[in-house]
């Protein structure tokens, strides 16, 4: 069975063609990554593979049974309903009761007397009662917390870009799919959400197609690798790591041919240059070998990025905070008392959770905020650029070529020589054509491009990078390591690419949100894998704190005026007993493993019904922590001396 059917599909922008004669099929099993270079049509195929865009020809087929659900790179709009609200809005049934239950409990808040809603109430509790779908609500609150959406009851319009696009994520993996589609899903998470992602849609049963430039998280994920490249899809079936060992022996395939090319091609241009005629019939064929010849090695010669731009020479003083603290207006402090040396030439990489101020940090090294108090000094010979997460600068009026003269004119490169503002966007990749094109028009990918070009374009010796791959191609990332490898200069990268900053990152300046920050000598992975460590070790401790069976009557004295939500106290009253359920089931699955260890088949079957337990029992037993964590605040606040 396929979910999605293409068959000889063909799509074009204009002369440029994005799918050529296509056929793609997508089964229950596919976890498909879309990689190639930006501009290449990869967003287009998602749409398609959506049934939110048509191809000009060729046919698209959908099962009648597949629900497709798509994250795209656009955040949601600005919208007054709760973030609880926004995600749980669905054409699914199931999820439509539990919306029209949370819209009922809140006409009940302001109206408790009124019978027609406590008539509702009690029908739509005893169907949602009888087809268990209090878990459905339970999961949307685990995962908007699992990607920083704390809040629930908070209005969607008092939230950021990145906030909302994480939204969109959380509604997409909350909702029933059979197929999911995800274009570029890490962006705007931190380096915790991203494992954390990894592992659900690792768990996760049912199709994938998803387009990423985290290579770690690529080659995790998925099982099989499309590269789209003037529109041919190529399917590499593995792992992300088997395609580049494919497309390394294709590389090497085409360089010998190449090579064989360009032999036949000195031989026949000699022939030609002396002066051959088109007299005879094999003096025809030879010439028009010649020509065969010319067009091949014109059509193997790769168009690649070019930067070649120079920096300003770099002194021994670079950067240095003395004892800085910051903070917005008479809030908390985000920095207190913060100490950081940056030398010459190194790459530091900056790593912490969404929210804990990594951005802050950039601003003030750029010298775009003030701190509150505290010391900041740059050397003489600094020549800053700071790349910011949006590309704000960014003109969506101007021509690509107009907003490249803003910066200069002309520039020196390699051997002292200059060239101009177009002769440069060529060396991006940016053709004569592409540089009449208004900035608003190119993909995600060419805009970061062009912002990049242009920063470096003012020769910097001291680079601050706020999440610099962003929709960015593969290929193009791979230039930029290289680039930001030669640099001579000092680097900052706040990143979430765990591959970028394993191959670049000298040290990591680690943003925790306490108002510190602190220094660790080693790469990023070794890194999390401590931290990963450490939370294990503090979620045991924790469970074992808050057992909630032997607590259950200590908390249940209190519940009446807990202060919980009518609907939080009526999911707390049923988690206990959730819990002990679930925890005998795996008790009785543990004894049937025992006597199954001769039936393969059985034993099997035990084993994944046992993982899929476990993985309840962690969300039930972590959901009822935070509404014991909530009762206990709540007691604190009304008997403080207690």
């Amino acid at each position: 069975m396929n979910y999605v059917s293409f068959e000889q599909v063909t799509h074009q922008y204009g002369a440029h063609p994005v799918l050529e004669d296509t056929t793609l099929y997508i089964e229950p099993t596919t976890k498909l990554g879309i990689v190639g270079a930006n501009g290449t049509g990869k967003t287009t195929l998602l749409k398609m593979l959506a049934g939110r865009l048509k191809p000009d020809s060729g046919n698209i087929r959908f099962h009648p049974k597949c629900r497709i659900q798509m994250v795209s790179q656009d955040t949601i709009e600005k919208t007054n309903c709760s973030v609880l609200e926004l995600v749980m809005k669905s054409d699914d049934p199931n999820m439509r009761l539990l919306a029209d239950y949370n819209e009922l409990l809140t006409k009940m808040e302001v109206d408790p007397d009124h019978q027609p809603y406590t008539k509702k109430w009690q029908e739509l509790h005893q169907v949602i009662e009888d087809k268990n779908l209090w878990q459905l609500e339970t999961q949307a609150k685990m995962i908007l917390t699992k990607l920083g959406l704390t809040n629930y009851n908070q209005k969607v319009n008092q939230l950021s870009g990145g906030q909302r696009r994480r939204i969109s994520l959380a509604r997409s993996l909350i909702q029933p799919s059979e197929l999911l589609i995800l274009d570029e899903p890490t962006n705007h998470l931190d380096l915790s959400m991203i494992l954390w992602l990894e592992e659900w849609l690792i768990q996760r049963k049912g199709a994938l197609v998803m387009v990423t430039h985290d290579r770690y998280f690529l080659d995790r994920v998925t099982n099989s690798i499309g590269e789209l490249d003037n529109g041919k899809l190529t399917i590499f079936p593995g792992s992300y790591q088997f395609y580049l060992e494919k497309k390394q022996e294709i590389v090497h395939s085409h360089q010998k041919e190449k090579e064989r090319i360009n032999t036949l091609f000195k031989k026949e241009l000699a022939w030609i240059s002396r002066g051959a005629r088109a007299r005879t019939t094999k003096q025809k064929a030879r010439i028009q070998r010649f020509d065969e010849l010319k067009d091949k090695r014109n059509h193997q010669e790769e168009r690649q990025i070019d930067i070649p731009i120079l920096q300003k020479r770099l002194g021994k003083q670079v950067f240095e905070m003395k004892e800085v603290s910051f903070s917005y207006n008479e809030e908390a402090p985000i920095f207190n008392k913060v100490d950081i040396l940056l030398k010459p030439g190194e790459i530091v990489g900056l790593v912490g959770p969404n929210g804990t101020g990594k951005s802050t940090l950039l601003h003030l090294m750029a010298g775009k905020l003030i701190p509150s108090d505290g010391i900041i000094k740059w050397g003489k010979t600094v020549k800053t650029a700071y790349l910011d997460q949006e590309s704000q600068e960014l003109d969506p009026e101007l021509r690509v070529l107009e907003y490249a003269r803003e910066g200069r004119e002309y520039m020196t490169v390699e051997a002292n020589r200059h060239i101009s503002a177009a002769q440069l966007l060529e060396r991006f990749l940016f053709t004569p054509d592409k540089q009449w094109t208004k900035v608003g028009s190119l993909s995600g990918g060419e805009k970061r491009r062009l912002y990049l070009m242009r920063k470096l374009m003012d020769e910097p010796n001291f680079l601050l990078l706020d999440e610099p791959t962003n929709d960015l191609d593969l290929y193009t990332l791979a230039l930029l390591e290289d680039f930001l490898l030669s640099f001579e200069g000092t680097v900052v990268i706040s990143s979430h690419d765990r591959y970028l900053l394993d191959r670049l990152a000298d040290r990591l300046l680690i943003v925790n949100g306490n108002g510190v920050v602190q220094e660790y000598h080693g790469s990023c992975s070794a890194w999390m894998e401590e931290e990963m460590h450490e939370n294990v070790s503090g979620k045991e401790s924790e469970y074992k704190k808050h057992d909630p069976v032997k607590d259950k009557k200590q908390h249940g004295r209190n519940r009446k005026s807990s202060g919980l939500s009518f609907h939080e106290q009526r999911e707390y009253n049923h988690l206990e007993s959730d819990i002990q359920d679930l925890e005998k089931k795996i008790e009785n699955i543990n004894q049937n493993i025992e006597q199954q260890l001769s039936d393969f088949e059985a034993l099997q079957k035990s084993i994944n019904e046992k993982e899929e337990l476990e993985m309840t029992l962690e969300k039930k037993v972590d959901r009822w922590a935070e509404l014991t964590d909530k009762l206990e605040n709540l007691q604190l606040e009304k008997n403080p001396r207690s």
